[in-house]
């Protein structure tokens, strides 16, 4: 660039997540949830912050303990209505675990999977652009939504500060 452009919402060298600040919009009511994955996940997230709301959800284990091995947590809690797209254990298997020790790797991955705004389930469809700037594109009915490829497997997630889908694969950029 130019070096005029405005700082783009996203995660920095030192592996911060970022986003440009809003207002903190009041809590959703508690959406209906949907998906295969959803069972095991409490019935109240509302009030727990992002980070904090991943180490409750069974299927996000991985995510939830690299958050905090990374010193994460604190840092996307901190973040305001957003959308997480979250790979879950399955998803995060192999060479990717690995990765899970890294902490600008972990804030890469998080920022990338992280869309400004709450996206509602009837929301999901079209181009959405994720905190690093990337467009993630969203194919498919709101109910059978895909994400790059990857399968919405529980959706619409309430926490204080984001809306969390369940997802089947991690988004690797093109």
């Amino acid at each position: 660039g130019t070096g005029t452009e405005p700082p783009q919402p996203g995660v920095a060298a030192s592996g911060a997540v970022t986003a440009t600040a809003t207002a903190a919009p009041s809590a959703p009511a508690a959406a209906p949830r949907s998906g295969s994955a959803c069972a095991g996940v409490p019935a109240s997230l509302e009030r727990e912050p992002v980070g904090t709301a991943l180490a409750k959800i069974p299927e996000l284990s991985t995510l939830a303990k690299a958050a905090k091995r990374t010193g994460l947590v604190e840092k996307i809690d901190t973040v305001e209505d957003v959308t997480l797209f979250a790979p879950v254990d399955k998803a995060l298997d192999g060479k990717i675990k690995k990765l899970m020790k890294d902490q600008r790797a972990v804030g890469s991955l998080l920022g990338y999977h992280m869309v400004q705004g709450r996206t509602p389930r009837s929301g999901l469809r079209g181009k959405l652009t994720n905190l690093q700037g990337d467009t993630l594109v969203v194919k498919g009915s709101p109910e059978r939504a895909k994400v790059n490829g990857a399968r919405v497997i529980c959706g619409e997630l309430s926490t204080r500060n984001a809306t969390v889908y369940l997802i089947d694969k991690v988004l690797l950029p093109k």
